[in-house]
């Protein structure tokens, strides 16, 4: 199988584990399988907030390689992928660390629109990275989320999306979704 194969079959590109260190700040300790090519610091800044110390967990997203558009309005086509990234920062209090608490915040960087799908298993693994911190468990991660089946998830074009995200009518399309389950 080649490489631009395995690439249309993954559901996850990456996982991204960041955390709080009392000495240093915010820090991305682990990009598995492999880098993003986005910036260290930039990135675990975006995964853990100002004030998510102050909450038990939260979630934020963020893109990674989002383009510029250019005078005309036209986005290029050509360079990485824009990947949707589901974050999840959760706060363990601890009176036996200098802080008082352990901050960690680990994310699923896909190229599915529909990002809630992971939430489950992300709260499920970062419970699991609390209590095995090291790379092994976000490649279990990583194994299983791509071993999910998603070929029934439907694939929106761009219009149907935006008219979905202004719509009150939550059966909209929704013979896109029959279509799939028959």
């Amino acid at each position: 199988m080649t490489d631009a194969n395995d690439d249309e079959q993954r559901n996850v590109e990456y996982i991204l584990l960041a955390e709080f260190d009392i000495d240093r700040g915010a820090i991305l300790k682990h990009q598995y399988p492999r880098p993003t090519g986005a910036d260290d610091s930039h990135l675990a800044e975006l995964m853990l907030p100002d004030g998510a110390h102050a909450r038990e967990s939260d979630w934020t997203m963020f893109f990674l390689n989002q383009k510029a558009p250019d005078d005309e309005g036209r986005v290029a086509s050509n360079g990485p992928p824009l990947l949707y990234v589901l974050n999840l920062v959760r706060t363990k209090h601890d009176k036996e660390v200098r802080r008082g608490a352990i901050v960690k915040a680990m994310a699923v960087c896909t190229r599915h629109r529909f990002i809630h799908i992971y939430q489950a298993i992300l709260m499920l693994a970062l419970e699991n990275y609390y209590r095995v911190p090291t790379v092994d468990t976000l490649a279990e991660l990583y194994k299983s989320v791509n071993q999910m089946d998603l070929s029934c998830m439907p694939q929106l074009s761009r219009h149907e999306t935006t008219i979905l995200r202004f719509s009150d009518d939550q059966n909209m399309f929704e013979e896109r979704f029959v279509q799939l389950e028959a």
